[in-house]
């Protein structure tokens, strides 16, 4: 599900947006950073998006999860990675 960034990737930038890519018909995506609160995804150009700034150099992780319109919960794996 969690296309972007990859497992072991260096994020370098002052702002960063996750990708996520879905089958079947999703109802809504959300993620969860460094085992905090969910927040929700926007869709757009048939992927799943999180806008990310603000965030501390360092060891992060992070985990998706996606509803489908029959109610079915969908969670990914943790994607571990890390910002300079």
């Amino acid at each position: 599900m969690l296309d972007y960034p990859q497992d072991g990737d260096k994020i370098n930038q002052p702002h960063y947006a996750f990708r996520i890519g879905t089958l079947g018909e999703i109802e809504s995506v959300e993620i969860s950073l460094d085992n905090c609160r969910w927040q929700p995804c926007r869709e757009s150009a048939g992927y799943w998006w999180h806008d990310w700034s603000g965030y501390a150099k360092g060891q992060h992780q992070a985990v998706v999860r996606a509803r489908t319109k029959d109610g079915e919960v969908l969670t990914s794996e943790v994607r571990k990675f890390q910002s300079q």
